[in-house]
């Protein structure tokens, strides 16, 4: 009896250790699988002849600024080979997590290939959502042009000045993109609140500029030209205050060329940044017309 009693409180505490184990393992497990970034490399794997030129980027543009007509005849066969790669990336989009496992203890060596074939995956996104709109399928457009949004805000997640660059990039053609909508046709309520909920999804900046440049000095740093903590504390503060920019660059020029040359300009930086905000601002007011 003494035996099975004791046999007995090892089964049951054995019990209780993996009841307390396997919970974490599959909270592990869940938060490994709701990493949008493995969907969005699935997306990247399943893009086809997706390559889009400089003269075709600067085409789109134009077609998004309305000063250029869509041509779906031109562009259909080539997001119709990609439709797959697109509705990869839609539900990549619904998960909150976006984790691109960069490795910066590498420094400026550290492998950021998913920027470009973001930029590549984006871009097809906002011709398949063109496409839809062509085709009378109003519905999958605002879907696509909104899970876009919650796309391109990922491309900088965890990522450097140029990862930021990229997001800001695709987010302007996005935005753009809601007002092409809007021009073709108002936009409903629920319409409407699908962008919205979008655009609550990526934050009032649309990029965190102050955590791409607060990673680029840690880059520099690891590469063994560090830039002076007055550079680093000056720039976070213009990013929040332009005015400040000329004592800014004043700090920079009098730092040694060989550091002050791999600093990011901040005119640059605050030309990038106030586009998307202004961008922003037209879309909220947009959606509250």
């Amino acid at each position: 009896m003494i035996r099975y009693e004791k046999a007995k409180a090892l089964l049951l505490a054995t019990a209780l250790l993996w009841s307390l184990v396997l919970p974490a393992q599959q909270s592990a497990e869940t938060r490994l699988g709701d990493n949008a970034a493995l969907r969005y490399w699935s997306a990247f794997a399943q893009m086809r002849d997706s390559s889009v030129s400089q003269e075709q980027a600067k085409e789109l543009q134009a077609i998004l600024e309305g000063t250029a007509p869509y041509d779906d005849l031109k562009h259909r066969d080539l997001v119709e080979r990609n439709r797959l790669a697109v509705e990869t990336l839609q539900r990549g989009a619904t998960l909150s997590n976006c984790d691109w496992g960069l490795e910066y203890q590498l420094a400026s060596e550290a492998p950021i290939e998913h920027i470009r074939k973001a930029l590549a995956l984006g871009r097809l996104n906002v011709l398949y959502s063109m496409h839809q709109f062509q085709i009378g399928d109003r519905s999958g457009g605002i879907r696509t042009l909104s899970a876009g949004i919650r796309f391109s805000r990922d491309v900088a997640a965890g990522g450097p000045l140029m990862a930021a660059l990229a997001a800001k990039t695709l987010l302007v053609s996005h935005l753009r993109l809601v007002a092409f909508a809007a021009v073709e046709k108002a936009l409903s309520p629920s319409e409407m609140a699908l962008i919205s909920s979008a655009l609550g999804r990526i934050g009032t900046e649309g990029v965190d500029w102050q955590a791409a440049i607060r990673l680029e000095f840690e880059i520099l740093a690891r590469s063994g030209s560090p830039a002076p903590v007055a550079v680093q504390e000056q720039y976070q503060r213009v990013l929040q205050d332009p005015g400040q920019l000329p004592g800014l660059q004043k700090t920079i020029a009098s730092t040694p060329k060989v550091v002050a040359g791999r600093i990011p300009n901040p005119q640059r930086v605050l030309d990038q940044k106030r586009e998307l905000d202004e961008q922003l601002r037209a879309t909220h007011l947009r959606l509250r017309e």
